[in-house]
């Protein structure tokens, strides 16, 4: 939507039948290069060390762990989101797409499409109001974003144990023998 804004604006112009081109497009594109090679060490570093204590926090969860470890776990885990910070500013705004493509670690779906529907209001707006302030105000549109990050991990234990279905599936059940004859 911001790119759009830009070129429809008065400081874009028009090249060729569907293509348009503005000043905003050239920082843009460079932006998008100097996030590859941080992109690549945060998968990475998602796919080992946020994965592993994800897996010890359902773990502990599961398993019957005190509450002492369950919190234990839980800030464990969110230690990994204060390395990786500059980088999830960037990535809440995918999280609701990557999310649902690959179906990550946690279903927060009406969250990820509140931030979604929020930021594509937001970033229009935002945007017009840019153009009209000028580059003073860029980057307004994450501020809702990191707020529900930030709410779903303070939430994280009520989420885990009463939002969640912890039972086994009922196929499950169903197939088993009963405990007691």
């Amino acid at each position: 939507m911001d790119r759009v804004a830009f070129w429809v604006a008065p400081t874009g112009r028009s090249i060729a039948g569907w293509f348009h081109a503005s000043l905003y497009d050239t920082p843009f594109f460079l932006c998008y290069l100097s996030v590859v090679p941080s992109l690549a060490i945060f998968l990475v570093s998602v796919e080992t060390d946020f994965y592993d204590r994800y897996r010890e926090y359902y773990g502990v969860a599961t398993k019957q762990g005190t509450l002492r470890q369950v919190l234990e776990a839980k800030r464990a885990m969110t230690e990994c989101r204060v390395v990786q910070g500059p980088l999830i500013l960037l990535l809440m705004v995918l999280a609701p797409w990557i999310a649902a493509e690959l179906g990550l670690y946690f279903d927060r779906r009406r969250a990820a499409a509140e931030v979604a529907g929020v930021f594509l209001a937001a970033n229009l707006l935002l945007t017009v109001i840019t153009l009209l302030v000028g580059p003073r105000s860029y980057g307004l549109g994450c501020a809702w974003a990191y707020h529900r990050l930030e709410q779903t991990l303070d939430d994280l234990e009520y989420l885990t144990f009463a939002a969640q279905p912890m039972a086994p599936e009922a196929s499950a059940v169903e197939s088993s023998p009963p405990a007691f004859a």
